[in-house]
Order: C-alpha cells, then sequence, then structure tokens
C-alpha cells in the first residue's frame, strides 16, 4: 500500500489508510535501524460497508379516532435491528441522549394527544456499519369528532303500495328497501321504535345506502345511527314513519239518503228518483270506496272516506230492484271484502187509478163519492172537484191512508136554480210516492160525475140509474163518468 509508511516513536504505531468497500486482510512489518526486516503481523481483517439497510415496513391504522394511536413496524432484512423515528417534521428519536445508536423497540404510541388530521411516522434502521437506512413511513389520519346523523330517510316507491308511492304507507312486510345518505365508508345501523333491528346493518362505500328491512302490521318509527370509519358514533336521524296495512275493514251497509228516498217512508229504499241518487256509508278514513249494483260496478260511484268515516255517493239507476254494495280500497292498497246488500227498489210505474162510483144525479149539495184502490196503490189518495168548464170547485192534496170517500163542503155545490156538471177526480199514491195519472180527459185516472140542481133542471138523461162506464154518454157530454145524479 503506498503511503502506508510511519516512524515508530516508542513502542506504538499510527497510520492512517484509505480502503474501498468490501473486505480488506492487513498486516504490518518494520524495519529496524540496523536495517533488518521483521516477518509479517497477524492478520487484521477489516470491513468497508458504505451501503445503507433497506427501509423498515411501517403500518397503523389508516383512519382513527384514537388521538394516541401506535404505529409498528418491521425490518426489511439487512439492518442490525436498531431504529430511530420522528412523527411528522419533528427530531429524530437518535437526538435524544443515549438514544444514538437507536433502539431495538419496534413500535411507536405518542405520549400526547394528536390533533384531528393526519400525521406520518417515519423510522430508520441501522446497519452494523453505523449506516443508517431511507426511511419508511406511514400515516395515519386522526378524526375524533362526531359523525354526523345519516339523512334522508325514505322507503322506496315500489315497496310504497297503495293510491300514493309516497306517503310510506305499504301492504307489504318484507323486502321493504330504506335508502338514505351518510359518511364516505360509515356503518349504517337501523332502529325501529329506538330499537336497534337485528342484521340490518350495511357498510357503505360510497355516500348513500341501502338496507331491505321486513315489518309486521302497524306504525314503525324508523331511524338510523352512522359509525364513520373513523369509529366515531352519530346520533339518531330524522324519523321516517311507515305504516303496514295489510287488512281493509270492510265498509258499512250503504244506505239511501232521505232526501232521496221518497213516499210515504224516507227509510224504506223505495224511490222514483232516478238518477243523482245519493247513497252514503261508513268506511276507513282516506280510503276510496267504489259502489257496485250486484257484482256489476257502477260507473262514477266511487268516493273518499272522510276524517270521521264517512262517504257520499251520486249513482243513477233504472227502474228495478238494485243490490248495492261497496267495497273499499285502503290507503296500503288493501281491497276489503263486500259490505252488507242494500236492496234498493226504483219504481217509476203509476200505479192504477182508483175505481171511483157515486149518484148520477142529486138535489143533494153534500153528495158523496167512494172508490176502491187500483192495483199497486197504498190507500193515500188526493182528489179534485172540477164543474164542466174545467174549474176547480175544491181539492186535496193528500187523503189521511185508507180514506175512500169525499163529500164537499155544502157552499161549494149550492145549486139554488142552477143545474150543472161536476167531477171528482181521484188519483192513487204509491209507495214509492208515484201518483196514479190524471188528465182532463178523465183517462188513466179516477173519476165520478154527477148533475146537481132542482129535478126540473136536470137534463132526464141523467135522470136514469149510473150507467156502465163502457156505454158512451149522451152527444155534447163528455168524460168519463163514474156515477151521476140530480139535485131536487
Amino acid at each position: 500500500m503506498s503511503d502506508t509508511t510511519a516512524t515508530v516513536f516508542g513502542s506504538a504505531f499510527s497510520i492512517d489508510v484509505s480502503l474501498l468497500e468490501g473486505t480488506h486482510t492487513l498486516t504490518a512489518v518494520q524495519t529496524d535501524l540496523a536495517g533488518n526486516v521483521s516477518s509479517p503481523s497477524q492478520h487484521l481483517t477489516v470491513t468497508v460497508d458504505t451501503t445503507p439497510p433497506a427501509a423498515p415496513n411501517v403500518t397503523g391504522p389508516s383512519l382513527t379516532n384514537d388521538t394516541t394511536p401506535t404505529w409498528t413496524w418491521t425490518s426489511a432484512g439487512d439492518g442490525n435491528g436498531r431504529y430511530r423515528h420522528k412523527l411528522d417534521d419533528g427530531s429524530w428519536s437518535s437526538e435524544t441522549p443515549g438514544m444514538q445508536y437507536g433502539t431495538p423497540d419496534t413500535q411507536y404510541t405518542p405520549g400526547i394527544g394528536l390533533s384531528d388530521g393526519e400525521h406520518t411516522l417515519h423510522v430508520q434502521e441501522c446497519d452494523d456499519a453505523g449506516n443508517w437506512s431511507d426511511s419508511g413511513s406511514f400515516t395515519i389520519t386522526v378524526d375524533s369528532s362526531q359523525a354526523g346523523a345519516p339523512a334522508d330517510l325514505d322507503l322506496t316507491a315500489a315497496d310504497d303500495s297503495g293510491f300514493s308511492d309516497t306517503d310510506n304507507i305499504t301492504n307489504q312486510t318484507s323486502g321493504l328497501t330504506i335508502t338514505g345518505t351518510c359518511e364516505v365508508e360509515a356503518e349504517v345501523h337501523l332502529y325501529d321504535n329506538a330499537a336497534e333491528m337485528s342484521g340490518v346493518t350495511v357498510e357503505v362505500s360510497g355516500t348513500t345506502f341501502t338496507i331491505d328491512i321486513s315489518l309486521p302490521a302497524g306504525q314503525h318509527t324508523i331511524t338510523a345511527t352512522q359509525e364513520d370509519g373513523a369509529g366515531n358514533l352519530s346520533p339518531h336521524s330524522a324519523s321516517l314513519v311507515i305504516t303496514v296495512d295489510t287488512v281493509s275493514e270492510t265498509p258499512g251497509r250503504p244506505e239511501l239518503d232521505p232526501a232521496n228516498d221518497s213516499g210515504t217512508s224516507d227509510t224504506d229504499a223505495i224511490t222514483n228518483v232516478t238518477s243523482a241518487l245519493t247513497v252514503t256509508g261508513m268506511g276507513e278514513p282516506r280510503a276510496t270506496v267504489q259502489l257496485y249494483d250486484g257484482d256489476t260496478e257502477i260507473p262514477g260511484a266511487s268516493a273518499t272516506v272522510s276524517a270521521n268515516e264517512t262517504f257520499t255517493a251520486d249513482i243513477s239507476l233504472s227502474h228495478g230492484t238494485h243490490r248495492i254494495k261497496a267495497m273499499q280500497t285502503d290507503l296500503a292498497g288493501n281491497t276489503s271484502a263486500p259490505s252488507p246488500i242494500l236492496t234498493l227498489e226504483v219504481d217509476t210505474e203509476a200505479p192504477d187509478p182508483p175505481s171511483v162510483s157515486g149518484p148520477t144525479s142529486t138535489d143533494d149539495d153534500t153528495p158523496t163519492w167512494s172508490w176502491v184502490s187500483g192495483s199497486g196503490g197504498i190507500g193515500i189518495c188526493r182528489h179534485t172537484l172540477l164543474d164542466s168548464d174545467g174549474n176547480e170547485l175544491e181539492s186535496t192534496d193528500e187523503t189521511p191512508p185508507n180514506t175512500d170517500a169525499y163529500t164537499p163542503t155544502a157552499s161549494v155545490l149550492n145549486p139554488g136554480e142552477v143545474t150543472r156538471e161536476v167531477t171528482l177526480h181521484v188519483q192513487e199514491q204509491d209507495r214509492a210516492g208515484n201518483w196514479s195519472a190524471r188528465s182532463d180527459q178523465c183517462t188513466d185516472q179516477g173519476s165520478g160525475s154527477l148533475w146537481t140542481g132542482k129535478p126540473s133542471q136536470v137534463p132526464s138523461f141523467w135522470r136514469a140509474s149510473p150507467r156502465s162506464p163502457t156505454t158512451p154518454p149522451p152527444p155534447g157530454h163528455g168524460g168519463h163518468p163514474a156515477a151521476r145524479a140530480s139535485i131536487a
């Protein structure tokens, strides 16, 4: 080796040498003052190592709510197992007195709580030559803030059965899909009436979640909480109230409005009204009621049940007997069984007129007519007394039931010296309120005519006994007389 000699003063020497990377075997020889050269000394093996070891592998939780998290590390394999570290932009631990050669520790936990945010630990390993490795590092994000509550809980429209797909009223009990929003990578938990629901926790990758649940019939208050990626728990979300309704109540029997129930009774469901017939009933609030005539849906005969559980629908019906029933569909989409039946009779046909009889001529100013009910009548009649010119002498709007005779007031006829023909017209009512027909020609109605006046003034052809209704009257005397008489 050049330039590797030294003069010995005393018994020791010192020589500075330069060596390349690698292992070297060194020996020494000496030449004394007489010029004698010694044998080589024992060899000295020197290894020159200038290559640092590989950086250690550092790890830890990437996100945590722990303000004193722990980092750990392992050797890459070519160091001596002694390490130094620094947190963020701090100092290396080797700068601490007594720590210049590192420590065998393989984990680090800060002694004081860290602030929320990112924190990076840098770790280096030393080798036997004293070379320090490059830094291995790992960043932990500390988030110790409470997570925000999930939001926008909703029942999907596909599972929201019934008339509305936004009212959260359904007849489904399983596969009910709940959606909402949350933090990224949160874990969402659902609660029903404040009790956590089993098996309905979901880990979210984005910012929205979808969970399928099952609920029994009844009202349910659904809330959600979330645990964010750092482990922070949120408060409960705003409530989503879901009503599960699997059965629709049967509506009550429809009833005909008394105002449309014509005739002598306003509760017998017999009427002569054919249109705007108002039908009422009881049902489930906000349900939709449909009326049927037998098994046939009545067009336009639907109504919404009010909050006080009543409904009203107007219908039109033809002459005849009708079996009216109601079915309702509630807000959840359940359809009820048919209601009890209302038997409603629409009668638009007039009864036959009564058969009227009386004297053919008389000088009695208070003669009496009588009559017998026609087919379909119920014994309630009305009558009008007319003279031969059609002038009304006396009338009644309605007689008491089963009245079958009429005697005019004495002052009505008062024949005096006048002879005249008077005719009584009688009409009868049926249960629906229809009156038997009446006309001035005395057709389709009950009528009875007579002559009143002094005997000498009564035409001779009226002094005979009553004629058959088929016998035509004398010339110039029209009508359909049932009986005639003269007043003497």
